[in-house]
């Protein structure tokens, strides 16, 4: 099953960005991921079990990074049989 996700990481205090571009760079380690980031939010698109470890791991290393205190997640995910990552593009 293909599933796409969006996270946003909202900061709880004003050094906020160099956790923030940390944990998008650890995203893009993944294989088998399509990630589009913009000001808001990190899109995140691929089969379940490859998005879904994705996130565990990036979300520990966020937690480990700095303690979870610092930043709050915000997470929507759509699961479906097929979806067309191209169309975020736009």
């Amino acid at each position: 099953m293909q599933l796409s996700v969006e996270i946003s990481k909202d900061p709880l205090t004003s050094d906020y960005i160099e956790p923030i571009k940390g944990f998008i760079e650890e995203l893009n380690k993944e294989a088998g991921l399509h990630i589009l980031t913009n000001t808001m939010s990190t899109q995140i698109f691929g089969e379940y079990d490859t998005v879904m470890a994705a996130l565990q791991r990036c979300i520990r290393w966020s937690f480990e990074f700095r303690p979870p205190r610092w930043l709050s997640h915000s997470t929507t995910a759509l699961g479906g049989r097929r979806h067309d990552a191209s169309a975020c593009r736009k």
